[in-house]
């Protein structure tokens, strides 16, 4: 849900912003996998490697957010040059009725 409300807060787009997203939603669905690990492993005499790439996931998916974040933020300024970033699709409107 958060992704969501963030995607959606993001007036403009561009090429690095979209690579970042694209990790970022890989690391996302890479979660199941460390975590099945964990739950098998957790009460045993060898959880130690399960926690380690477990909290090496979620590192590597927190630096996939500050990835999506400054991108984000970089094409909200405006960048210039040929790999501007475009204005996000508008959102469709709905009608309106004619004033009585």
């Amino acid at each position: 849900m958060n992704h969501h409300a963030v995607i959606r807060s993001i007036p403009r787009t561009s090429a690095t912003f979209l690579f970042a997203n694209g990790f970022l939603l890989l690391t996302v669905a890479f979660i199941p996998f460390p975590t099945a690990l964990l739950g098998e492993f957790v009460l045993s005499d060898h959880a130690a490697p399960a926690v380690v790439l477990y909290n090496a996931v979620l590192a590597v998916q927190a630096v996939a957010w500050i990835l999506v974040s400054r991108s984000a933020l970089r094409g909200a300024r405006g960048a210039r040059g040929p790999s501007a970033a475009r204005p996000a699709a508008p959102p469709t409107a709905r009608p309106t009725r004619p004033a009585a």
